[in-house]
């Protein structure tokens, strides 16, 4: 459990965020071009938003609270979003929620985006869950720069069968389509894509083990087809902690948990 901290001098120094009041298990934090918009996800918790460059955070109550959130990302204008939540022991509780909702064929039958209410500060936004990924246990969400596409991936950790596949939006998050050319699930953790949305890279932290040992080490994945083919990269296998990617796509970095950071020049 711990705080956000904010820097506004290109990480020379950073600020505690005391505006949210108590800690939390930060999952995931995204932001605007800009840096003006900012959310931050947290393990059963809520989504946090801040529209002045993270001077002050409100609690964003159309997304719901205690709730097992596992990633959260951004176009580059802060005003689409799309967050995703692990299931909890198995449970059928997973889902992507996205801001603004999804057109009203794809909202679940009983799940009703909630009004954000303004606050004097800003206007939050509106989230809604998309009815076709219900039931999964999703661990990381990426989208482009327009919001247009998004790559969101499954880890089944708690019961098996455990893994999942990638899925990919190439409607905003109207529908998403289930990859194939991974093959067997994997235990996908963290994601990124290029501005375009042509790019993506995803990690993967291996087979999981059992409570106790934790998971065997996997690889990283890459598509350069906006995710309808993916291939393994020369990236060592590991328990990898960590993705991200440059807007042109022509450079990834990566860290392994208890390990180094790599990094490919050449996409993959």
């Amino acid at each position: 459990f711990g705080s956000l901290y904010m820097s506004a001098d290109a990480g020379k120094s950073f600020v505690i965020d005391t505006s949210i009041g108590e800690t939390y298990d930060w999952q995931a934090l995204t932001m605007s071009s800009d840096g003006t918009a900012v959310a931050a996800a947290a393990w059963y918790g809520s989504i946090w938003y801040s529209s002045d460059s993270g001077a002050r955070f409100v609690e964003d109550k159309s997304a719901p609270n205690k709730t097992f959130w596992s990633s959260i990302s951004m176009d580059s204008t802060g005003t689409k979003l799309a967050a995703c939540v692990q299931s909890d022991e198995g449970a059928a509780d997973g889902s992507i929620w996205l801001s603004p909702p999804p057109p009203a064929s794809s909202l679940e039958p009983t799940a009703k985006p909630a009004a954000a209410p303004p606050t004097p500060a800003q206007q939050l936004p509106v989230f809604g869950p998309v009815a076709s990924t219900r039931g999964k246990s999703w661990k990381t969400i990426t989208s482009s720069a327009d919001g247009t596409t998004i790559v969101a991936a499954e880890n089944r950790e708690a019961v098996a069968p455990f893994g999942g596949n990638i899925w990919t939006s190439t409607d905003s998050g109207a529908s998403f389509t289930e990859d194939t050319s991974v093959g067997e699930p994997k235990s996908w953790r963290f994601s990124a894509m290029s501005a375009d949305g042509k790019k993506v890279a995803v990690a993967e932290v291996g087979n999981y083990a059992g409570y106790n040992q934790g998971y065997t080490g996997g690889g990283i994945f890459f598509s350069d087809d906006t995710g309808v083919t993916f291939r393994e990269t020369s990236a060592p296998i590991g328990y990898w902690h960590g993705v991200a990617m440059t807007s042109a796509g022509d450079s990834i970095a990566a860290v392994m948990k208890e390990g180094r950071i790599w990094r490919s020049t050449d996409a993959a």
